[in-house]
């Protein structure tokens, strides 16, 4: 398993990663390229591609399984570890929830509830709906200038 450091050297190195605690296994994932993610959601719309959809996307952006960081190496021992002993956690909802943090499409306080089996590290510092004022968690701060207008938001 990785310490707190290894962690964060992943964190600074990719900037986002999400670690999933599964079955006595852990395994992180990179926040994915926005080819990556155009590419899962090509194959999740497929009828063909849509049950292994998710399971590919893990395997394309897994940085590390077991406290091993070397690639090709820690993904092999994904597909031939955990994917071989609980084929379902490619599809199971806290995976899911993990890779849809990391593209942008779920915030991290909405899986929360997950505890320690999903756990996010972001580049950014976490914000809070009262940061902003019309209550979003990604508005810019009070006081700030939005980039496209001269307007000021609200004190």
């Amino acid at each position: 398993m990785l310490d707190e450091a290894a962690l964060e050297a992943l964190r600074i190195k990719f900037k986002k990663i999400a670690r999933v605690a599964w079955e006595g296994h852990e395994v992180v994932f990179r926040r994915p390229t926005r080819d990556e993610w155009h590419s899962y959601l090509r194959a999740k719309g497929s009828p063909m591609e849509a049950h292994t959809a998710q399971e590919h996307h893990s395997q394309i952006t897994i940085v590390a399984y077991d406290g091993d960081t070397a690639m090709p190496a820690c993904r092999i021992a994904y597909t031939n570890g955990l994917l071989e002993e609980c084929p379902g956690f490619a599809n199971a909802p806290e995976l899911g929830a993990a890779l849809s943090v990391l593209a942008g499409t779920a915030q991290e306080e909405e899986i929360r509830h997950l505890g320690e089996v999903v756990r996010v590290l972001s580049a950014r510092h976490p914000s809070t709906r009262t940061d902003s004022p019309n209550g979003s968690a990604t508005a810019p701060t009070v006081g700030t200038s939005s980039a496209t207008t001269d307007v000021p938001l609200r004190s």
